[in-house]
């Protein structure tokens, strides 16, 4: 015990009395057992549900990192670096120059995959940072957020071009669009916040709105250090394997999954296709 935490409660003993103090003192060990208690549980209770792909409306898993969760955390952020400062993560995370970084992920990912002049689909834009490169190879562009201040951001930055449109993602999920409609999905920095639960969903759409051949590439969680580190980075409760078992659900194909070029360590780029 710290010296002024001792005369803290010395002179609590002299003023409020002893046995108050020592009720006071095993209220708070009990509340802070109760967390660690409940947070052994809560880490427990994930790895469970990753291990085995458990989908269920009153999981772990989907009580955190909800749609509304998402909404509320990206339409109160402060856009003011239009998303930059998480390429400076690869230098915080990865010791990557971050521009050297990301030219790497749009060259490796983006170009790699996109069909040149086809249709394209991004999830969660955001202030528009992976969006000017998907304008550079894509003839048509639908930017889907649930957010709508990231919708108006991007609306702001890119205009109103008839190659843009703009959709908010609310309880009918991508129904905006039509089937077999998109040759190639972008989304990153998005799926590392979506729980398993709404994860499924957006899979479900994207095997509806890609056409035969198409691609996606999604970047999303997966093995962190512990549990703590997975809650504290606002991460899923995702892996690879949970990842890919949803795709199969859903008859689309993964074709690569990349754990080395993620900004984070413990993230992954997952690469599918519509066969």
């Amino acid at each position: 015990m710290s010296r002024s935490r001792a005369r803290r409660l010395a002179r609590w003993s002299r003023e409020r009395g002893v046995w108050w103090t020592l009720l006071w003192c095993l209220r708070a060990a009990g509340q802070r057992l109760h967390r660690r208690v409940e947070s052994a549980l809560e880490a427990r209770l994930a790895a469970i549900e990753r291990r085995r792909f458990l989908l269920a409306p009153d999981s772990v898993s989907a009580l955190r990192n909800t749609a509304a969760e998402n909404r509320e955390v990206w339409s109160r952020w402060d856009w003011s670096q239009l998303g930059a400062e998480w390429t400076d993560d690869a230098a915080a995370f990865r010791g990557l120059a971050p521009e050297a970084w990301k030219r790497d992920i749009v060259e490796r990912f983006l170009v790699a995959n996109a069909r040149k002049g086809g249709v394209t689909l991004e999830i969660g834009p955001g202030a528009g940072r992976w969006t000017a490169h998907l304008l550079e190879v894509s003839g048509a562009l639908h930017l889907a957020d649930v957010s709508e201040r990231c919708l108006a951001l991007c609306r702001e930055r890119f205009g109103d071009s008839p190659r843009i449109a703009y959709h908010r993602v609310a309880g009918d999920g991508l129904a905006c669009l039509p089937g077999a409609s998109i040759d190639f999905i972008w989304s990153y920095d998005v799926f590392v916040h979506v729980n398993p639960l709404d994860t499924d969903r957006y899979l479900a759409d994207f095997a509806r709105v890609m056409h035969s051949g198409a691609r996606a590439v999604i970047h999303h969680a997966d093995r962190y250090h512990s549990h703590a580190e997975r809650v504290a980075g606002f991460r899923s409760n995702l892996s690879r394997e949970f990842f890919a078992e949803l795709c199969r659900r859903h008859g689309l194909q993964v074709v690569e999954q990349d754990l080395e070029h993620a900004h984070k360590r413990g993230d992954c780029i997952s690469v599918i296709a519509k066969a």
